[in-house]
């Protein structure tokens, strides 16, 4: 949507539309979300030791993993624009172009949070994180090498696909890994780690200027 409000109204009123849609959403959570109140148990921790108890050897290598993924999963957005551009040969119609292709890859992306992660308490969250991460490893190959934008389009919903199921069951394996009584602790831990991707995205996404855009991408 947001690509083809770009092309027909324009580049600034598509920042205003943008900003009143999630103007509304924040009226729509306010007013008709409804919080389920539960007791609230308070658990002290006190001193650092007891802060830091929770980051174990296997707790930090799996928000190891999960740091990496999704800098791997952010680095090459910004340059998704500036590829269909350059595969396009104009900016005429990019912005629409660019549009659907992220549309696609969203939409597969939701479907994959709705049914793949629930496979995991079936067959078991470790063996199909590596199974998926090793199909997008296979998908990255003809994505990289694709040279029309149909093909490019496909192969990115597939990898947004099989990755966006492979965060939820890492989460769910370093939760297990925790008390119940610390998961906020580790939710205090991975949430500015969430922030951190962007800045060490952008960092490695500085070589794209330099490089084809391609490069960044893999």
């Amino acid at each position: 949507v947001g690509g083809i409000l770009a092309e027909t109204l324009g580049y600034k009123p598509s920042f205003y539309l943008g900003g009143a849609t999630m103007l509304i959403c924040f009226f729509l959570v306010l007013f008709f979300v409804k919080e389920t109140k539960k007791p609230f148990v308070k658990h002290e921790l006190k001193g650092m030791k007891n802060v830091l108890s929770v980051l174990t050897l296997p707790v930090i290598l799996m928000l190891a993993t999960i740091f990496t993924l999704r800098i791997g999963q952010s680095v090459a957005r910004p340059y998704l624009p500036l590829y269909i551009q350059q595969i396009r040969g104009t900016i005429e119609g990019s912005a629409m172009t660019t549009g659907l292709i992220s549309a696609g890859a969203s939409v597969m992306a939701a479907l994959a949070a709705l049914t793949l992660p629930k496979l995991g308490d079936r067959y078991g969250r470790k063996k199909l994180a590596n199974l998926y991460l090793s199909a997008a490893i296979a998908i990255s190959v003809p994505l990289i090498l694709s040279k029309g934008l149909i093909a490019f389009g496909i192969f990115y919903a597939l990898l947004f696909f099989v990755l966006t199921a492979v965060e939820p069951m890492l989460m769910s394996d370093t939760l297990d890994m925790v008390p119940e009584k610390k998961h906020g602790l580790l939710m205090a831990y991975l949430r500015p780690s969430g922030f951190c991707v962007y800045l060490f995205a952008d960092l490695l996404q500085a070589p794209g200027a330099l490089t084809d855009v391609k490069v960044v991408g893999l």
